[in-house]
């Protein structure tokens, strides 16, 4: 499961919050295997781009995978 990882400054790098998006993307790939990648990729970029204004950026990969998660199993795709 994605965890937000914090550094002593009290947020989220920008590389850290990176590779914890795409740990996401890999998970959600693969409890979705029946879902084209692309697919995944694409409501992952929606999502994130969603939160661009977000100040607090500690949970943005995690609250990104939860609505994804959320749309996949009730197959709400753009």
């Amino acid at each position: 499961m994605l965890r937000a990882a914090s550094d002593h400054s009290g947020g989220m790098t920008h590389d850290e919050e990176t590779r914890h998006l795409a740990a996401a993307e890999s998970d959600l790939r693969r409890e979705f295997p029946n879902v084209p990648a692309y697919a995944v990729h694409e409501a992952v970029e929606i999502e994130y781009k969603a939160f661009d204004r977000a100040r607090i950026r500690d949970y943005v990969p995690l609250l990104v995978a939860k609505v994804v998660r959320y749309r996949l199993r009730h197959r709400i795709l753009d």
